[in-house]
């Protein structure tokens, strides 16, 4: 909610400052005016936020207001953005603020100390353009923020700001439409899921248990590429070829075959886990069923460490990066191993 001028005078006798081009209001705790530094640096930081999102006076307050030595930093931007940058950074701002919003006004209260002032600011308008990359929905667009500024000789020096997502906000505000669009998208993944689990199942139901490869042409891309163990890999017509072949040799070898195979979609990540403790637990208990020693135990701890390594390779479940997490445990087991094989050499 927006303060009215008169509601603002009602909120802890603070002073109202009003800049009515910009139709911004300032407020100032009473401790901030006991101190004219502090009432100064408020000044110039409300002056430079009435100017900073109009494309024809950013530049000007920007010279007038912004130390040469500026930095900015924000949540994303832990470096900071300094020299150049800075203006053209303004200027951008205010640009896209000024074609993309309607009706704009912020509001801000401040109150500082020393040689720096802290500001809880609430900005709005009308998304009437194009804005934070969303076309314009014509709806009432709101955000809040806390920045943090120091100032030397009467400009900004630097500023650390803490604000709300912006483009989430913008696409927000199409509230009806964009919890419609959520929804039937994930639907339709969840569909997807569960219909590429099925189709799975039943393709592995048939070549393994019944003999039948029918649908591996239709299930199988013809980009299809198989990874074994150490590198090993098939693509293409060879890959679904040996695969007939090994399934016709297992089956051969096996009387009365029954695969079993439970399959997860979005739980992917989180089986693995489980199953990654499993091994760890059952390799601690091995460990202490032989009575073997802080090497051996130090191995596990090795492949504990990997297992987290690759849980966080395959959390976007990007295709390279689930491979590496893949052929890492190449790693995990040498790990093990060696621990094993140092512990037992050690003990003799």
């Amino acid at each position: 909610m927006t303060h009215t001028p008169a509601a603002l005078a009602n909120i802890a006798g603070e002073a109202i400052y009003q800049d009515r081009n910009a139709t911004t209001y300032y407020v100032t705790p009473p401790a901030a005016r006991k101190d004219p530094h502090v009432l100064a640096n408020i000044q110039v930081w409300s002056h430079f936020i009435a100017r900073q999102y109009n494309p024809e006076t950013v530049d000007q307050a920007v010279s007038e207001w912004i130390d040469e030595d500026y930095v900015w930093y924000g949540l994303n931007v832990p470096q900071g953005i300094r020299g150049p940058g800075v203006r053209k950074g303004f200027m951008k701002n205010a640009l896209g603020t000024s074609q993309g919003l309607s009706d704009f006004h912020i509001t801000n209260r401040m109150f500082g100390e020393g040689d720096r002032v802290v500001n809880f600011w609430q900005m709005e308008g009308v998304h009437t353009g194009e804005y934070c990359g969303q076309p314009p929905s014509g709806k009432k667009v709101r955000f809040t923020g806390i920045a943090i500024s120091s100032f030397r000789n009467g400009k900004q020096l630097e500023e650390w700001e803490y604000n709300e997502d912006f483009m989430a906000n913008v696409k927000a505000v199409v509230d009806a439409d964009v919890a419609k669009a959520l929804a039937t998208e994930l639907t339709e993944r969840e569909q997807s899921m569960v219909e590429n689990i099925a189709n799975w199942q039943q393709t592995v139901d048939e070549k393994m248990n019944l003999g039948r490869f029918d649908r591996i042409d239709s299930t199988y891309s013809e980009d299809y590429v198989y990874h074994g163990g150490g590198g090993f890999e098939l693509s293409g017509p060879a890959a679904l070829s040996r695969m007939k072949s090994g399934i016709e040799g297992f089956r051969a070898a096996f009387s009365d075959l029954k695969i079993t195979n439970d399959m997860f979609g979005d739980g992917d990540r989180a089986i693995i886990a489980v199953l990654q403790s499993m091994v760890v637990l059952i390799l601690v208990l091995v460990g202490r069923q032989a009575e073997l020693g802080s090497i051996y135990y130090l191995g596990v701890i090795t492949m504990a460490c990997l297992f987290v390594f690759q849980q966080h390779l395959a959390r976007f479940r990007e295709r390279d990066g689930c491979f590496k997490a893949f052929l890492n445990n190449n790693w995990a087991g040498f790990a093990v191993f060696l621990g094993l094989l140092i512990d037992l050499t050690l003990a003799r």
